[in-house]
This record gives C-alpha cells, sequence and structure tokens, in this order.
C-alpha cells in the first residue's frame, strides 16, 4: 500500500467514524508512523492510534 493510499483509506476510516481532523496533522501523523504502518497496514488499527491522539490533544 502506498501513502497516499493509506493516507484516504485512513480519512475513509475516520470519516466514517465521526472523526473530526485537520489535514496537515493527518498527513503529519502518517509522516511520522509511515515506516511503521508498513510493518502493520490495519486502517482501522491507525484510526484508532489517531484519534486518541486528537482527542488527548484537545482537538
Amino acid at each position: 500500500m502506498s501513502d497516499l493510499n493509506f493516507a484516504e483509506a485512513l480519512k475513509n476510516e475516520l470519516r466514517n467514524r465521526g472523526v473530526s481532523f485537520d489535514q496537515g496533522e493527518l498527513l503529519e501523523f502518517i509522516e511520522d508512523v509511515w515506516a511503521e504502518v508498513k510493518l502493520n497496514p490495519d486502517i482501522r488499527w491507525w484510526a484508532d492510534q489517531f484519534a486518541c491522539g486528537t482527542a488527548r490533544a484537545g482537538v
């Protein structure tokens, strides 16, 4: 899976869950974790990680 495909899939998963997000923050998140995504490409797991991180940050 390419980073662009992953980004689109992650955006769709977050939208389906009703999670609001900033596009720039999402892309920064993906850049930060991309090496790990290659080992674990589970979109639902990464959506959980992103949603938990933004909830803690107060976004």
